[in-house]
């Protein structure tokens, strides 16, 4: 069982798994894991890419914004077969689970750990039973079998300046990123319990025992093991349509994860192409997938 930080640094995917094995028990309520599975905003997706990306997927291709055959691998299939598989050790009604629910099951002694945004960690600290400790997720392995790897979602929102501001507003907003991104206010935003984003502040003496969770969040920011979603004006259409279909397939709506990631895959570059941020059409025989 591991004890410390560092011990759950070595800690691979097949050993979490044992634990969760280990810690449910549903005739006393109690149970392994409270993550993310929801349909709702992008829950179940960021989810599902911790899985898929770990264990050495991509859900895109950076440079061309292709999705169809690098979305709907079938080594992405296996991934969500995994993801899914994590629920027989997740409390009843983890489907719908949020933000909300995650720390309702977590504060309420309810689990063994959660799987939850560094953002929230203020709101994490009242566990039913004893004080929480804070460390790195597992590292799944390649393809299942392979060497260790960890790429989790990473989250937050982004700055949005208006390029229709006239001049005198829009320097006030530039004065105001300047300000932000300086290190003694990013380390007073971290004593309040922000999360800091640059460097100096992230590696100031004594940032990691400010707040219980800032290890963990300064580990999980090295090291590139944290990956963003897409970067296009279409987010939004695109988030909906990937969290319909997995959710489609940890719900059981369908029952191939294949199909759900075909699904995903063929729309979603549809969007792009149509919207031109992807020169690639997508292949027609997508058009007759669908989420049966």
């Amino acid at each position: 069982m591991p004890k410390t930080f560092e011990d759950f640094e070595a800690l691979t995917y097949p050993n979490f798994v044992k634990m969760l094995e280990f810690f449910t028990r549903p005739d006393q309520g109690f149970y392994g894991i409270a993550q993310h599975y929801s349909k709702e905003y992008d829950f179940v997706s960021t989810a599902a890419h911790n899985y898929i990306w770990s264990r050495g997927g991509k859900s895109f291709d950076e440079k061309t914004n292709q999705l169809w055959g690098v979305l709907n691998t079938e080594e992405n299939a296996k991934s969500m077969v995994e993801y899914k598989e994590s629920l027989k050790y997740a409390p009843p009604g983890s489907l719908n689970y949020t933000n909300g629910e995650v720390m309702e099951a977590w504060n309420g002694g309810k689990v063994f750990c959660a799987i939850m945004w560094a953002a929230v960690g203020q709101y994490m600290m009242e566990p039913k039973g004893g004080q929480p400790m804070i460390v790195p997720p597992p590292a799944h392995l390649i393809n299942g079998t392979g060497a260790p790897n960890r790429i989790y979602s990473m989250g937050g929102q982004p700055w949005v300046i208006n390029k229709f501001n006239d001049k005198v507003k829009q320097q006030v907003a530039e004065d105001f990123m300047e300000w932000w991104y300086t290190e003694d206010v990013q380390t007073e935003f971290a004593k309040r319990g922000g999360n800091p984003v640059i460097k100096s502040a992230l590696n100031k003496p004594g940032f990691d025992e400010m707040k219980p969770w800032f290890r963990a969040y300064k580990w999980m920011l090295s090291d590139k093991k944290g990956r963003d979603f897409w970067h296009d004006p279409m987010y939004a259409v695109l988030l909906a349509t990937q969290q319909e279909a997995f959710h489609a397939y940890i719900s059981g709506q369908v029952k191939d994860p294949k199909v759900a990631l075909d699904y995903a895959a063929y729309q979603m570059q549809k969007i792009m192409y149509e919207h031109g941020t992807c020169k690639i059409k997508p292949p027609d025989e997508g058009a007759k997938i669908q989420l049966k």
